[in-house]
């Protein structure tokens, strides 16, 4: 099959010696057609109508920009203790909405609050998608000044011993969206170019991370039915959890009925050891004000332990054995694409 033509796409699916992962043994016949009237691409207005600014910019302002919170709110559902912060940017006079995941005391990773997990995830995908199609929102390390954050937590604790602020994970709150009544439409995926372009970016990347917390909430979708751009939102239980939640459909399996030829073409050009720089996707340094401040990555102090905390430094990154998982499932999905089990578009 041309992997790069747009001709309707004939889906007889027999995965038989697929690894589960890659969905069920076998998919019913249907047809996509990647070229439809429904659902336009177009983006020379607005290339990122769910987000407050450019994800880059954001990840700037989240990452190094004073900071103001100007009121906080839960974030809804979860068993993390998620808050939604309103914070305004002095240096770019803009305002917008955070979600902050402060991090348990005295602990720097934990199963169901990672924020080393969260950070790869937003990295990650910049391996084989455009900032206008990302999926994870742009996430932080941030460690707001423990006095400062008193004024709207009075009793807060600074999360290391060594420091004088509350560590945790920032991340852009995208708006325009809605929790979808099902994630995927298969009826949607063969009719619409737009949905079958943005479901099959999530997929992916679900796939990749090895995604493990499918709840209703997690995944969001642009209520814009022209551009239905599909976001994940936590993506802390992933790379080969421990535990994670059984109860519900998760997202480690590829379940759409096709991939972006596009998509293949990033992957296929990725070699294990570029994905060498997730052993530290954030890293930052106590000041002489006990404060913790982002610093450029360093080499790795333990490639074992995605979370270390050494002579004033913290580096939060993925393990080696996570990121061997990440580059077996990229190459496991190639094959099945190369072999024909996988249909492209």
């Amino acid at each position: 099959m041309n992997r790069g033509s747009s001709v309707v796409v004939a889906l007889a699916l027999a995965l038989g010696c697929a690894s589960p992962s890659l969905g069920p043994a076998k998919r019913p016949p249907m047809h996509l057609s990647p070229a439809t009237e429904t659902g336009s691409l177009d983006q020379a207005a607005n290339p990122f109508p769910n987000w407050p600014t450019d994800p880059t910019v954001a990840l700037d302002l989240l990452r190094h920009g004073e900071a103001e919170i100007r009121s906080v709110k839960s974030a809804g559902g979860g068993t993390t203790g998620a808050e939604r912060h309103e914070v305004f940017f002095p240096a770019k006079n803009i305002q917008f909405k955070v979600k902050w995941k402060a991090m348990p005391a005295l602990r720097l990773d934990g199963f169901n609050n990672s924020p080393r997990k969260e950070i790869a995830a937003f990295v990650i995908q910049r391996f084989f998608l455009d900032p206008e199609d990302y999926v994870a929102p742009s996430a932080t390390m941030r460690c707001y000044p423990l006095e400062e954050y008193r004024e709207t937590h009075p009793l807060a604790s600074a999360t290391l011993d060594e420091i004088d602020c509350v560590l945790g994970v920032a991340s852009v709150w995208v708006f325009d969206v809605t929790i979808p009544d099902t994630v995927y439409d298969e009826q949607r995926f063969v009719s619409d170019r737009a949905y079958a372009t943005f479901m099959s970016n999530l997929n992916v990347f679900t796939y990749i991370l090895d995604h493990r917390d499918g709840r209703e909430g997690n995944f969001l979708i642009a209520k814009d039915a022209d551009r239905p751009q599909v976001f994940s939102i936590d993506n802390g239980i992933a790379f080969n959890p421990l535990f994670y939640n059984y109860f519900v459909p998760n997202w480690n399996k590829l379940r759409v009925a096709a991939v972006r030829a596009s998509t293949i073409d990033r992957l296929r050009a990725i070699e294990r050891k570029d994905l060498d720089m997730l052993l530290v996707v954030d890293q930052m340094q106590v000041d002489d004000q006990r404060m913790l401040q982002p610093v450029p990555p360093g080499p790795v102090m333990d490639p074992n332990d995605g979370a270390t905390f050494e002579d004033g430094v913290v580096q939060f990154g993925l393990t080696t054995r996570e990121i061997d998982g990440i580059y077996e499932r990229i190459r496991k999905l190639i094959d099945a694409v190369d072999s024909g089990r996988i249909p492209v578009f």
